[in-house]
């Protein structure tokens, strides 16, 4: 995304054959010359009304020229696999009684005294005497600020384009 880099690699030849770079998979460098940054925001700018907006944008945002062929090509490798996408299976969708698990380190967490074991309700007890509450949040507040569906959702074809934003 900062211009180009050289990178000096092992290559392993034979006659008739192209080179074999084994450290390209692990340092994942993309087949051609663009990063996949590059790639990714010309992929997110081409659908602006014309590619010279989407030049102007993808220089703004990285100081890199593209050139029209290259961000017209950029595009259409992007969406290469547009078709076997949505032609894939949908996932399933969860059962009734399947369980949706959730872990959280508890902090900002208001806690709702009901809810609260006799021990620890009495400790709590004890420290509001002691000091002022630690939480800013009303209890309507604290009752939305964690509020999960129980029931499992499918996703869609479209729920994965929100990784591109």
């Amino acid at each position: 995304m900062f211009g180009e880099v050289e990178v000096k690699r092992l290559a392993y030849r034979t006659r008739g054959a192209e080179n074999l770079y084994p450290a390209d998979a692990q340092l994942n460098l993309p087949a051609e010359k663009h990063s996949h940054g590059i790639r990714r925001l010309a992929a997110l700018e081409a659908p602006r009304p014309s590619f010279q907006d989407a030049k102007a944008a993808i220089l703004r945002q990285t100081g890199q020229r593209v050139r029209t062929r290259q961000l017209r090509e950029l595009t259409a490798a992007a969406a290469v696999d547009f078709t076997a996408f949505y032609e894939q299976p949908g996932r399933p969708v969860g059962e009734r009684d399947d369980v949706l698990v959730l872990s959280c380190d508890g902090k900002a967490l208001v806690m709702r005294p009901e809810a609260l074991r006799e021990p620890t309700h009495n400790r709590r007890r004890a420290l509001s005497r002691s000091s002022p509450p630690a939480s800013h949040l009303t209890e309507d507040a604290a009752r939305s600020s964690l509020t999960c569906s129980p029931r499992p959702t499918a996703a869609t074809p479209h729920s994965s384009a929100s990784e591109w934003r």
